[in-house]
């Protein structure tokens, strides 16, 4: 079971790799005609929007594929614990997701200038945190289309106040209203340890309701409609997220009002 998952994470890695590859050489191709050079700034930003594609796939995968080819009684068969079943599963995909960040961060340091306009610390929350949430929601529905739709509008939802929060800390680091703080603000005004550390603090603690939920509904998963483990996903999820949001304003209120 074990070596059938890495097996399949790499079967799916290299699909993800031919297929990134065929894209960036459209896009240079589509440059030449015009007399264009395929610049590595946009390599880059290709092979930034492909990470996030792969991490929106793995993810659902670990338990999508198993569902949408009826596996899931054999699945649930084998001599192994839920947890342990779960591990099994999520940890390749992990390893692929973490492989390709490093290869992608060491290409990232190369470049001369700064494709993200100095948003890559963003970036790489919002690439870990598809890919949890992702994994969160693998056996939602037997559709992948809809699991990658819902999969996707609680990634915009979890970005939207994980930066809600973020820009409350700003605002009462720089003594400024929310409305007045803007992209400009992670770039240029918050370059200081406390106020970084901080912001990937609050990013960790709204990920945990995702990855802590997951790991406690699965206990009791079982073959009945996914509606069932939906639901009982969700009882345990939207407690943990309240907590997660008062804990991470908390956190930033004491660490941004702080002397610095």
């Amino acid at each position: 079971m074990n070596r059938k998952e890495w097996r399949e994470v790499g079967k799916q890695s290299l699909y993800f790799v031919l297929a990134m590859a065929g894209m960036a050489l459209l896009v240079g191709l589509a440059g030449s005609l015009e007399g264009k050079s395929l610049e590595g700034e946009k390599i880059i930003i290709i092979m930034g929007l492909w990470m996030l594609m792969f991490s929106l796939f793995i993810g659902l995968a670990a338990f999508a594929l198993d569902s949408m080819q009826k596996g899931m009684e054999y699945l649930l068969s084998l001599p192994y614990s839920r947890r342990r079943l779960l591990l099994i599963k999520l940890l390749p995909r992990l390893a692929a997701v973490v492989f390709f960040y490093l290869v992608f961060a060491l290409l990232y340091g190369f470049q001369d200038g700064d494709p993200f306009a100095g948003g890559f610390t963003a970036f790489s929350l919002a690439y870990f945190a598809l890919f949890f949430i992702s994994c969160s929601l693998s056996a939602y529905h037997e559709n992948f289309i809809v699991q990658s739709i819902a999969a996707g509008v609680a990634w915009c939802g979890y970005l939207a106040l994980c930066l809600a929060i973020v820009k409350q800390g700003f605002s009462w680091k720089f003594k400024l209203p929310v409305r007045w703080i803007g992209s400009r603000i992670w770039q240029d005004l918050s370059c200081d340890i406390p106020t970084v550390l901080s912001s990937i603090a609050v990013f960790l603690l709204m990920l945990a309701p995702f990855v802590v939920s997951l790991f406690l509904a699965f206990r009791k998963f079982d073959l009945k409609p996914a509606r069932i483990f939906n639901r009982r996903q969700l009882l345990i999820f939207v407690p943990l997220l309240l907590l997660a949001i008062v804990a991470s304003l908390g956190m930033a209120y004491f660490v941004q009002k702080s002397p610095s």
